[in-house]
């Protein structure tokens, strides 16, 4: 409804009987209304809505005493509260100051919201300029649901943080303020004459005495301390209390003590320190050390399982974790934090340490960057695991799935990688690759006559001699039961593979015992790529067979000759 079906020549004064003259009160835009129509405007809205909860306002919005004046009747009041934003979400927030502008501007206005109790509900805010006839302005809450809990102590951030006080020498109220009551809830008037310490929580009385007493035997001077005071319903309310003390002004005779609301901030504090709780205690119950370094690499925080895998020396500083390090490793993990603190840059890696009774351990590390709320680097979390035993399985492993259990020359598998290797790298200025494939000759009757002992035996020996005849850089592989290979890089001509398998079987000759004696050792077979085979891309397959065909020719001739292939 607008200004204009408000006027006497408008609606509200042609409304039929029985109709609803008031479903919406706003005054929109036009003149403002007379305090005549706004007298009748707020009459009618108080005996359309009986059962509506009523709020004095004053011109800055802010609730007021209710005046005597106003036909409150079975309305409830509006008390405990600042102002109508304290009672809606905070969404509506600004359709209420706008209506609050309108109000002012033209006497009227209506706005709907959600209570902030009750999100999903709504409610109907009328104001009324009512100052000409009761000295403030009204508002009047229709709430679309159950009656309007006036009296619900919701923690809104709009109420009041700040209440100034008097006390006289002796630390009694002689005066408090209406911030006081919405803030601890109790009426100004109960707590005349009673001393402030009745309310400070029982841990807190020897720092509130202490704190007073110094502030009495300093005259016109103040003291500040924390301190919590119980609320009405019993819970405790953390304020910063100021005491200024003006016992010894004449136009004062008392002590003023401004109280700040610092609630929030402590239970951040307290959270922050539950937090830091929390991870402390997670941190020892971690099966890895946990170090946290700040932007100087001092060390900030170490659990205990730190000590146990480096030592208490090596992990009491950054510098001494480096110590307890291997030499070869030390760079590394510098480097790492370095990263971290300059760059923000993560690392993982492992390193050796040594313990101080001597005992070398392998630590896996993960250095993490920690930020600052301006997104640069603010110190490191260095992380380590002992992984002596993973690692030695793991080598374990490596050695099997790379060695031959029995004479540790290369499995069937390692030397055909090796072999391939070697052809991927070989090329006309590097020279060729030879393969030289020894089949042992008489091995079967070792077994049969002297049994499998001697033969593991006899292969042991053959491949001990293999590798020591071998040049720098060649690998022998036990190719299968009585087989051996070796790759030979840099060969530079057939020639020099054929001197290599002659090499071989001259000492094997030299040192393995001959049964009988007139009896070779081995059959030996030579493949060789270099120059143009080698450009061509031969295969380790190909050259196996090559070496593998030659090897049966010297088994042919009997007398343990080496054999190139294709020659």
């Amino acid at each position: 409804m607008t200004i204009e079906q408000l006027r006497p020549e408008g609606a509200l004064r042609h409304a039929e009987p029985g109709s609803d003259p008031l479903p919406v009160l706003d005054a929109g835009v036009g003149s403002r209304l007379s305090p005549s129509e706004l007298r009748r405007a707020a009459e009618r809205l108080l005996a359309r809505y009986p059962d509506a909860a009523i709020a004095a306002i004053g011109e800055s919005g802010l609730f007021q005493p209710m005046p005597t004046s106003v036909p409150v009747h079975q309305h409830p009041v509006i008390h405990g509260h600042v102002s109508a934003l304290e009672l809606v979400a905070q969404s509506d927030y600004v359709a209420v100051i706008e209506a609050w502008k309108r109000t002012l501007a033209c006497g009227l206005a209506t706005v709907e919201a959600h209570p902030i109790a009750a999100a999903e509900a709504t409610m109907r805010w009328h104001f009324i300029d009512s100052r000409a006839e009761y000295g403030v302005l009204l508002g009047l809450v229709v709430h679309s649901g159950s009656a309007l809990d006036v009296d619900l102590g919701i923690d809104n951030p709009l109420r009041p943080r700040v209440s100034v006080v008097r006390k006289n020498g002796v630390a009694e109220f002689t005066e408090l303020d209406g911030a006081f009551e919405l803030l601890l809830g109790y009426p100004a008037g109960q707590l005349i004459g009673q001393r402030n310490l009745e309310l400070v929580h029982p841990d807190d009385h020897p720092r509130a005495l202490a704190n007073w007493m110094d502030m009495l035997g300093s005259p016109g001077g103040s003291r500040r301390v924390r301190l919590r005071q119980r609320h009405r319903d019993g819970h405790w309310i953390w304020f910063e209390i100021t005491n200024h003390n003006l016992l010894n002004d004449p136009d004062q005779r008392c002590v003023v003590a401004e109280m700040i609301d610092i609630s929030e901030e402590m239970a951040t504090q307290e959270s922050l320190r539950a937090n830091e709780q929390l991870l402390l205690r997670l941190t020892e119950s971690l099966p890895v050390g946990v170090l946290q370094l700040g932007p100087d690499r001092a060390v900030v925080h170490r659990n205990q399982r730190v000590a146990q895998i480096l030592g208490a020396q090596a992990a009491g500083s950054f510098a001494g974790l480096l110590a307890g390090l291997v030499k070869p490793d030390r760079a590394p993990l510098d480097s790492a934090v370095t990263l971290a603190l300059q760059q923000a840059q993560d690392t993982d890696l492992e390193v050796s340490a040594q313990r101080p009774g001597g005992e070398l351990l392998r630590c896996r590390i993960s250095v993490r960057a920690l930020l600052g709320e301006d997104g640069q680097p603010s110190g490191a979390i260095v992380c380590f695991d002992d992984v002596t035993e993973p690692a030695r399985l793991r080598e374990q492993l490596e050695v099997r799935a790379t060695y031959d259990a029995l004479t540790g020359c290369y499995n069937r598998a390692s030397i055909l990688q090796a072999l391939e290797r070697s052809l991927a790298q070989a090329s006309p200025d590097r020279g060729g690759v030879a393969v030289i494939f020894l089949d042992l000759d008489g091995f079967k009757a070792v077994n049969d006559q002297r049994g499998h002992a001697e033969g593991d035996a006899r292969l042991k020996q053959i491949g001990g001699c293999l590798a020591e005849a071998l040049r720098h850089g060649d690998v022998v592989g036990r190719f299968g039961g009585d087989e051996f290979l070796v790759v030979s890089s840099g060969v530079s001509s057939p020639e020099q593979a054929l001197a290599l398998g002659e090499r071989l079987a001259g000492a094997l000759a030299h040192e393995v015992e001959l049964t009988p004696p007139a009896r070779a050792v081995a059959s030996i077979g030579i493949g060789w790529a270099g120059g143009q085979h080698v450009r061509a891309g031969v295969t380790a397959d190909l050259l196996v067979a090559q070496a593998d065909t030659a090897m049966y020719e010297s088994k042919h001739e009997g007398i343990g000759r080496p054999v190139l292939a294709g020659s």
